[in-house]
């Protein structure tokens, strides 16, 4: 399945995509997620923890930035 986000923009439902901002609180916005539909559109910030007490966002972020 294709999500169009605009006329220049396609993705497909399995692919990921985030708005990357800065750290912190509301950092990006969770665009697409095939495991999570129900979060699209959700903020995300650096300071949230994972069920292991991880910050997987934070991680993911400095990953990215590096």
């Amino acid at each position: 399945m294709l999500i169009y986000l605009n006329d220049s923009q396609r993705f497909l439902r399995s692919s990921y995509k985030f708005q990357l901002v800065d750290g912190g609180d509301n950092y990006g916005i969770r665009l697409i997620h095939p495991n999570l539909i129900d979060t699209e559109g959700q903020s995300l910030s650096t300071t949230m923890t994972d069920i292991q007490g991880n910050f997987p966002y934070l991680e993911e972020l400095e990953g990215v930035k590096s």
